[in-house]
């Protein structure tokens, strides 16, 4: 296959797109890693992180969550615990993951909703948000529930353009 004058320029900006997606993933580490044992926990982060501890069950982590808390983030925050050591600075290190994630995910939002270069301007406005990477720093479920919507929210957009059942499942 000879390769057009097209094709290299198509190729290229497939590859700068990935390029500057990488660079904003990287920032997005760094801002979020950034102090992140700097403060000790919070009254809810101790809510969050006890129930966790990877010596309880998992049954005393449901009866904890059945009355107002999601119980997903306790489950991830349990397992996790038991691949890392307990402590504060791994708790938070998982909701640090997941809002990395999240700005993963506004990238293909925007991809979705218009191209590729406007999920490059969602995924940097979500990096340097200060609101994400605040509670993207907190042992909390909020990073989780940002990156929930945010691949609903995708799949809802595919739901409606692609009309497959892939989508709608």
């Amino acid at each position: 296959m000879l390769l057009t004058k097209r094709n290299w320029i198509e190729a290229f900006n497939k590859n700068y797109v990935f390029i500057f997606l990488f660079l904003i993933l990287a920032l997005s580490v760094f801002l979020r890693l950034y102090k992140l044992d700097f403060k000790s926990l919070w009254i809810d982060e101790l809510y969050t992180i006890v129930p966790a501890n990877p010596n309880n069950d998992l049954e005393s982590i449901v009866r904890y969550c059945k009355s107002d808390q999601p119980p997903l983030f306790f489950f991830l925050l349990h397992y996790w615990f038991k691949i890392f050591p307990y402590s504060p600075f791994f708790g938070r290190l998982l909701s640090v993951v997941i809002g990395v994630l999240g700005v993963a995910a506004m990238y293909f939002l925007g991809a979705e909703i218009k191209n590729r270069e406007t999920g490059l301007y969602a995924s940097a406005l979500s990096a340097i948000n200060y609101f994400h990477i605040y509670y993207s720093q907190e042992c909390r479920f909020y990073s989780l529930l940002f990156l929930l919507t945010v691949v609903s929210f995708i799949f809802f957009l595919r739901s409606l353009k692609y009309k497959t059942k892939k989508n709608y499942l």
